[in-house]
C-alpha cells in the first residue's frame, strides 16, 4: 500500500518519506504540495493512506479530505498538522478525516501512531483528544435537537391538520343537515323554521369563510409572508374588526375606548387577530364585551374582555403553550376554533416584536391582551386611520 504526505513544506514532506519508507518499510511513497495534488495522488494506483495537512494552497487539507471522502472512500485520510484549535479539529473531522496526529509529538510517538495507522487503527493525539471529544459531544446534542425539533414538527402537523379538519367538517356538515332538511321537506315545514334554517345556513357558511381565511393567513405566515410589516393605528385596526361583526353584535353592550396609538404590523394579519378575539368574546362571552386601545410605557395595547364562563385553571396554559390542542377562550365551546385562531395571533404580533398574554378566572370573565412597540403617529388621520396612502390596505 502507498501513502501520500501532502505537505506545502518540502523538509516536512521529505521527513516523513523517509520515516514511512526506511523505518516503517512502506511499499511507495506520493508526495502532494497542495490539496489538489493530494486529490489527484490519493486516485493514483495502490495509494490506500493520505498524511493532510489542514492548512494548504490549492483548497486546503479540509477541502481536499472532503472531496477524496466523497470521490474514493477507500482512500483514509490521516489529519497531520500542528493545528491544534478546535475549529481545525472539527473542520477536518466534519470532512471525514480517520486519525488525527500532530506534528510537533516526539518522533518515537509519531513513529508508533503511523505504524498503528498502517495497521488499520485509528489515532487520536492525546493534545487533540478534548477537542474531538467535546465537538462529538457538541454534534450529538445538536442531532438530538434536530430530531427533537422534527418529532415537535411532526406533531405540530398531526395537531393542525385534525384542528384544520374539524374546523372545516363542522360547519360543512351542519349546512349539509340543514340544507338536507329543507330539500327533503319543504312542503311540511313551516315558514318561520324555513326562515332559521336559512339563517343558520348563512352563519355556517360565515363561520367557513372565516375558517379559510384563517388558513390562508397560516399559509403566509409559514411562506414568512406579512413579517416586515406597515405603520397601522392600533384604534383603527379595533375599529375594523368591530364593524366586521355590527350586524351580529346586535343589542349586545360593547364598551369601546380606543385612544389612538400607533405600531408596526402586518395590517391584514393584525385585522385578523382583533376579529378573532371580537368573534371569540361575542359567541363565547357574556355581557359588555369591552375592546380597548391605549398607549401603555413603550407599548400600545390591544385588550378584548367579556364576561362569560372564563377559562379553565388547567386549559389557559395549554392554549398558550399548544395553540393546536382543542379548546378556546370559553371551556363550553364544542369545537376548537380558537386553536387556530391563538397561533395566527402568536405569530402576527410576535413577528410585530410584541407578544399575546390571556388571563381569566372561572366565572369572572377572560380578556385577551395585545401588547405591541409603539410607534409615532406621523401624519394621523384625523379618522384614526393608518398613515397617508397606506390607509385601509
Amino acid at each position: 500500500m502507498k501513502v501520500c504526505v501532502a505537505d506545502d513544506h518540502a523538509p516536512v514532506r521529505a521527513a516523513l518519506h523517509q520515516l514511512l519508507v526506511i523505518d516503517l518499510d512502506v511499499d511507495g511513497v506520493v508526495e502532494a504540495a497542495s490539496g489538489e495534488e493530494a486529490v489527484r495522488a490519493a486516485e493514483g494506483e495502490g495509494v490506500g493512506i493520505v498524511l493532510m495537512d489542514v492548512h494548504m494552497p490549492g483548497g486546503g487539507g479540509v477541502a481536499a479530505t472532503q472531496q477524496i471522502r466523497e470521490r474514493m472512500p477507500r482512500v483514509r485520510v490521516v489529519a497531520l498538522t500542528v493545528a491544534r484549535d478546535a475549529h481545525s479539529v472539527a473542520a477536518m473531522i466534519a470532512a471525514g478525516a480517520d486519525s488525527y496526529l500532530v506534528k510537533t509529538a516526539p518522533p518515537a510517538e509519531l513513529r508508533e501512531s503511523l505504524r498503528d495507522i498502517l495497521d488499520g487503527r485509528v489515532v487520536l493525539a492525546p493534545e487533540v483528544l478534548p477537542l474531538i471529544v467535546g465537538e462529538l459531544a457538541r454534534r450529538l446534542r445538536a442531532e438530538q435537537e434536530r430530531a427533537d425539533a422534527l418529532d415537535e414538527l411532526d406533531r405540530t402537523k398531526r395537531e393542525f391538520i385534525s384542528l384544520v379538519s374539524d374546523q372545516l367538517r363542522n360547519p360543512l356538515t351542519a349546512i349539509s343537515g340543514y340544507t338536507k332538511t329543507l330539500c327533503n321537506g319543504w312542503g311540511r315545514v313551516d315558514d318561520a323554521t324555513k326562515q332559521e334554517f336559512l339563517g343558520r345556513i348563512d352563519e355556517q357558511a360565515g363561520q367557513l369563510a372565516r375558517r379559510v381565511e384563517q388558513i390562508l393567513t397560516v399559509t403566509r405566515l409559514e411562506a414568512g409572508e406579512g413579517a416586515a410589516g406597515m405603520r397601522v393605528h392600533l384604534d383603527s385596526i379595533a375599529r375594523e374588526a368591530l364593524a366586521r361583526y355590527g350586524e351580529r353584535l346586535g343589542d349586545r353592550a360593547v364598551d369601546t375606548r380606543l385612544e389612538p396609538v400607533g405600531v408596526v404590523a402586518d395590517r391584514r394579519g393584525l385585522t385578523e387577530v382583533a376579529a378573532a378575539l371580537v368573534d371569540n368574546a361575542l359567541v363565547h362571552g357574556e355581557g359588555v364585551i369591552a375592546v380597548r386601545v391605549r398607549a401603555d410605557d413603550e407599548h400600545a395595547v390591544l385588550e378584548v374582555e367579556d364576561e362569560g364562563p372564563g377559562i379553565a385553571p388547567d386549559l389557559l396554559p395549554i392554549l398558550l403553550s399548544a395553540p393546536f390542542t382543542p379548546g378556546d377562550l370559553s371551556d363550553t365551546r364544542s369545537d376548537s376554533g380558537m386553536g387556530l385562531s391563538l397561533y395566527i395571533a402568536r405569530r402576527v404580533v410576535e413577528n410585530a416584536g410584541g407578544h399575546l398574554e390571556l388571563s381569566s378566572a372561572p366565572g369572572g370573565g377572560t380578556r385577551a391582551q395585545i401588547r405591541l412597540p409603539r410607534s409615532s403617529l406621523v401624519g394621523q388621520a384625523p379618522n384614526g386611520g393608518a398613515w397617508g396612502d397606506q390607509h385601509g390596505t
